[in-house]
């Protein structure tokens, strides 16, 4: 007779537990070894299913955003008057072509910080207009049209959102921290 005490401190035999374990035993290990290379299969099925159905919309934003692009970078029809130089809101409506888009070259990341408003004259932080030096900066970097587009967007970002509540950031320094922790919040 096998006799232990549960959690509540009584004493239990366990002797019919030990029969079916006995009796039974067998049985459910093989059942286990059958059925768990079948629930693998099934849940690797159901995933597999999932990730291609995630990468099909990856694969159609990819195409809308090229599409959107190709279409910013139509010129302007006639009737439609260019931005005042100065302007706050744009001072360019059309996304620059970059004839290397892994290399782009100084007037291109020029032209795409323009697009971007980073030329601006900001009411709150008129000192974080882009100068040629930042030009030649980000030039330097050796980045990506992809990778500097990213980085002009969360700047602009930032700095419009200073605009409308009224935060004076400090310095260019302050302003890549701010833009680095968009883009950080945006990977999320």
């Amino acid at each position: 007779m096998h006799l232990i005490r549960d959690f509540g401190g009584e004493i239990v035999d366990i002797e019919p537990l030990i029969k079916f374990i006995r009796k039974y035993g067998p049985v459910l290990i093989a059942a286990v070894i059958v059925v768990t290379p079948i629930m693998w299969k099934v849940t690797s099925a159901l995933y597999n299913e999932r990730i291609q159905a995630l990468n099909a919309r990856i694969d159609l934003l990819t195409d809308q955003k090229r599409m959107l692009e190709e279409k910013l970078r139509l010129p302007l029809p006639p009737d439609i008057p260019e931005a005042r130089s100065g302007d706050p809101l744009r001072e360019t409506s059309r996304l620059p072509y970059i004839a290397n888009p892994n290399n782009p070259t100084k007037d291109e990341v020029r032209e795409l910080a323009r697009f971007y408003g980073l030329f601006n004259n900001w009411k709150i932080n008129p000192h974080l207009r882009f100068k040629e030096g930042d030009v030649l900066y980000w030039h330097e970097k050796g980045l990506s049209e992809d990778a500097i587009k990213r980085e002009f967007e969360s700047r602009r970002t930032v700095l419009q959102r200073a605009e409308q509540t009224g935060e004076v950031i400090k310095s260019q320094g302050d302003l890549s921290d701010k833009a680095e922790q968009l883009q950080d919040d945006g990977m999320r």
